[in-house]
Order: C-alpha cells, then structure tokens, then sequence
C-alpha cells in the first residue's frame, strides 16, 4: 500500500503541473477569445486570478488532496470562462468534455465526478441565471431542456470515465505490485524469492506472489536436494575410490591365492604320482613278502624235515655204537680165545685186533657223528623256531604291508578328491579373479559417474546459488 500511495502521489505531483500549465494557458486563452467576441469586460481580472491562484497551491501544496481537486476545478472554471466571454458559443462547452477527459490524469474517479457536479452546476446555475437576463452566458440562448441534454452527454463521459478509471487505477495498482514484487526479487545481483513480506492486492501480484512462494520452496527443496546429492556423491566417490582399491587389493590377494592353489594342485598330483608308485611298490612288497612267507613255510618245513631225519641219523648212530661196542667185546673176545690157542690163534688175534680196532674207531666216528648230530639239532631246532618267527614276522610284514596297501589307496583316492577340489577351487578363482576384474572396471565406472555428478551437482549449486532463499 505504501508504494502504490506514494506512486499515486508521484502522479499526483505530475498531474499538478500539468493542470498548472492547463490553467495559465487557458486563462490566457481566454483574452483572445474575449477580444473576438468583444467581452473584455472582467476577463482580466478572472484569467490572472486563476492563474495566480493555481501557480500559489501548486507550489505551496503540490501533491497534496487539495491541489488533486482544487487544480482540476479550477481548470473548469478557466472553461466555464471561455464559455462566458464566448458568449455561450456552443463550441466552447467541447471544453468541459475534453476538461473531463484531461482530469483522469490523476487516476482518481472522486476527481471527475467532482469535475462533472461542477460543470452540473455551472450550466444548470448559468443558464438559470441567463433566462433571469443576469448577462450570464451558458449557451447563446437559455434553454434549460439543451442543458439536461448536455448534462445527460457529461453524465454519460463520467460514467465512462470513471469505468475506465477503476480499470486504470487496477491496472495500474497491478503495475505497481509487479513492480514492487520484481523490485523485491532483485537483492543484489540474487533472485530473492522469498516475497512473503510484500502486501499484494491485485489477483495478478498474488499469483505472481504465491507462484515465486512456490518456486522459493521448490527451490530451497532443490537447494536441500542439491546438497545432500553433492554429499552422496562425495560419499559416492570416496567409496568407489576405496572400492576400487581395495578391489585391486583383492585381485592382487586373489592371483597369489591363484598362483598358491596352482602350486598345490600341482604338489597334490605330484602327491598322488608318489601314492600311486608307493601303491605298486607296497604292492610288490606285500607280493615279495607273500612270496618270502612262502620261501620261509618251505624253509621251516625243510628244517623240520632235516630234524626228524637227523633224529633218524642218531637212532641209526646209536644203533652203529652199538654195533660198534658189541664188535669190540666180540673182538676181545676173540683175542682172548686167539691167545689161548697160542701159536695157531695168532693170525686170528691180528684180525680180532683189527676188527677191534675198528670197532673202536667206529665207536669213536659215532660218538664223533652223534656230537655233531646233537649239534646239528640244535641248530636244526634253533633255525625251526627262528623260521617260525620269520614265518610270524613274514605274516606281519604282509598284514602291514596290506594295511599299507589299503592306507595308500585311500591316500591315493584322497588326493584324487583334493586334486579334484583344489582345481574346482582354482576354477573358481580364476571365476572370482574375473568378477573382480569386472568389478574394479565398474568401481572405476562408478568412480566417473560419482566425480560427473560431483561437478553437476556443484554446478547446479552455483545456479542454485543465484536464489536467495
């Protein structure tokens, strides 16, 4: 309201100057028309009053209601002069219409309805004042019915006028609020939206208002939304930066762990060559203490054998001592008779000598050979029961190298299934390794997208920053 009453008191200032200059030069005007029309009388005297007059409130009130009125009724006096010294001339009283037209200078209807109650008056009053034969000029004769005719016309232009004037003071009410509204937006070189504290009237400012009210919410909400944006995207960034690192770190981890489960594939098949030639050489064990087994059964048997036949040999030695010892009784014997047959029993006594001589000597090789025969026995005994131990030893041996045989098979299965893990596990590395890859490269991707949007987001920040909010 302040700024729309201190425009109207703008124009109302214009308006005053212009009706100053209305009046000096109708008042002057009026002497030429006077002298045309030989009625000097008093025009003098009314155009220099009116002039004076109007110069003294112009310049001590200008701007003010009384100068709005008073100046614009004044200019209808300068016309109801020149109708006066016309003497009534019916083309002077286009002055009164042209009068109402010119007062809409100042925007008020009050002024041209004041001005068209005075022209009411004047012509009602004037021509009233004729038909009395005062020497008053209305119109170049009195008719009162011409005047409600001219009335009716004046009625009619103020009417209209003051239509168009309610039109002009909206338009121009409308004007000032926009304006007010625009000047209010412009806050040094920013776009100050935030128009709530402006007074608004016209339906065009307050849409005007309540549209920048809404673009200064949207735009404070776009301002909010910029910033969180630029603080995700900054998140954004510095999480694929670490993302990518680290992904690198893991590729890095992985191709060691690659190259490590390479390693143990290949210590696991180098493993199972090893199980599988342990396998055939604990195969050919168990075969050669199978065989051993056999060798060592065949070798106790024979020791048996051998120690039944070397009891046989000492039952047959034995029976030789006997021999021996009854041969050499038989043998004294028979020296003992040879001697008694003296000279003839001598050559028998040498054989009997002979024979026991023999006899003992047989008794010797017996004991000799059932020495030798006990002695063999032992030995015989002792190598049966070291045979039956290496017999038990043999058994154990292919027992353990049968268990050894089962243990090496399940290494050898074992590792199989470990081979075939680990390269499952080798596969599925080099399938991690890939999907790593693939990730780093959209880590990177993401990286772009983050530090674009960086940028956008400052740069819509700065276009942003254009609006005060």
């Amino acid at each position: 309201h302040t700024n729309i009453q201190q425009a109207l008191q703008e124009i109302g200032r214009q308006a005053d100057v212009l009706m100053l200059l209305l009046i000096m030069g109708c008042s002057i005007l009026a002497v030429p028309i006077a002298w045309h029309y030989s009625s000097l009388d008093g025009v003098l005297i009314f155009s220099p009053v009116l002039s004076v007059l109007a110069a003294a409130l112009c310049f001590s009130l200008r701007g003010t209601v009384i100068t709005r009125y008073a100046l614009p009724l004044l200019l209808c006096a300068t016309v109801a002069l020149h109708i006066q010294v016309s003497l009534g001339t019916i083309e002077f009283h286009f002055g009164v219409f042209v009068t109402l037209a010119l007062v809409m200078v100042y925007r008020e209807w009050r002024v041209v309805l004041a001005c068209a109650a005075f022209f009411a008056m004047h012509h009602i009053l004037f021509d009233r004042l004729q038909a009395w034969g005062y020497g008053i000029y209305c119109t170049t004769e009195a008719d009162f019915q011409k005047i409600v005719l001219h009335a009716t016309f004046v009625v009619a232009q103020t009417a209209v006028e003051i239509f168009i004037l309610q039109k002009m003071v909206a338009s121009y009410r409308q004007g000032i609020e926009l304006q007010g509204l625009v000047n209010a937006l412009d806050d040094g070189g920013q776009f100050n939206l935030d128009i709530s504290g402006e007074s608004v009237q016209t339906p065009l400012a307050r849409e005007l208002q309540a549209l920048m009210l809404n673009l200064h919410d949207t735009v404070r909400t776009v301002t909010h939304s910029v910033r969180q944006m630029q603080t995700a995207s900054h998140e954004i960034q510095t999480g694929s930066n670490d993302l990518s690192a680290r992904t690198e770190q893991a590729c890095s981890a992985l191709e060691e762990t690659a190259r490590a489960a390479s390693r143990v594939l290949a210590a696991g098949e180098h493993a199972r060559a090893l199980a599988a030639d342990t396998d055939a050489m604990t195969r050919n064990a168990t075969e050669a203490a199978h065989q051993g087994q056999a060798v060592v059964a065949a070798l106790a048997e024979s020791m048996d054998t051998i120690h039944q036949q070397s009891a046989e040999i000492a039952e047959i030695v034995a029976v030789v001592d006997g021999l021996a010892f009854q041969t050499n009784l038989l043998a004294l014997n028979a020296a003992v008779e040879a001697a008694r047959a003296g000279e003839q029993g001598r050559g028998f006594a040498v054989v009997a000598e002979e024979v026991r001589r023999l006899a003992l000597r047989s008794a010797d090789a017996a004991q000799q050979i059932r020495g030798l025969i006990q002695s063999s026995g032992q030995a015989i005994a002792l190598g049966s029961s070291q045979s039956q131990d290496a017999l038990a030893a043999m058994q154990q041996l292919q027992q353990a190298s049968g268990n050894v045989t089962g243990s090496m098979r399940e290494i050898m299965d074992s590792t199989q299934e470990q081979a075939s893990a680990m390269a499952d596990i080798t596969q599925a590395i080099h399938q991690l390794e890939h999907s790593m890859s693939q990730n780093s490269a959209l880590a990177e991707e993401s990286h772009a997208a983050a530090s674009s949007l960086q940028e956008q987001t400052v740069q819509m920040r700065r276009s942003v920053q254009a609006f005060k909010i």
